[in-house]
């Protein structure tokens, strides 16, 4: 009986070294469910339609070639190829603005962002710590 004493203690401190993983774990997945917060692809086009115009119009160009193809009607085919080179290069340009105008109004945004990130690095290193000490 004596032998089962000490592996009983043993397990305990296994159970509450558990615990303090389980809950170490939870912060961190706390953290991530912040981090995902950030905009979806659709939230994303919502926001910009002249982007969805460009991608619907190549994507009109493009089956109406697929369709001249199939047809075989090769005047049809040119026009729809110049059409989808034209709707890629504006669906391009918009893409390439918008970067811009992100990148140019997002400063004080990517710096805060950096120091959110700081914190919630700090954050971990201090629960990883008492989960140590404990």
């Amino acid at each position: 009986m004596t032998t089962d004493e000490p592996q009983q203690a043993s397990e305990g401190e296994n159970v509450n070294g558990t615990h303090e993983l389980v809950e170490l774990f939870d912060d961190i997945n706390s953290a991530k469910k912040e981090e995902s917060r950030r905009p979806g692809v659709f939230t994303v086009l919502a926001k910009n339609p002249l982007m969805v115009m460009g991608m619907g119009a190549t994507s009109y160009f493009l089956f109406k070639g697929i369709r001249a193809v199939s047809a075989g009607e090769h005047m049809e085919l040119s026009r729809a190829l110049q059409g989808r080179v034209i709707a890629q290069f504006g669906t391009l340009m918009i893409v390439i603005a918008t970067g811009m105008y992100v990148g140019m109004t997002s400063k004080d945004r990517i710096a805060q962002n950096a120091i959110d990130n700081e914190r919630m690095i700090q954050q971990a290193v201090r629960n990883f710590q008492e989960a140590q000490n404990k």
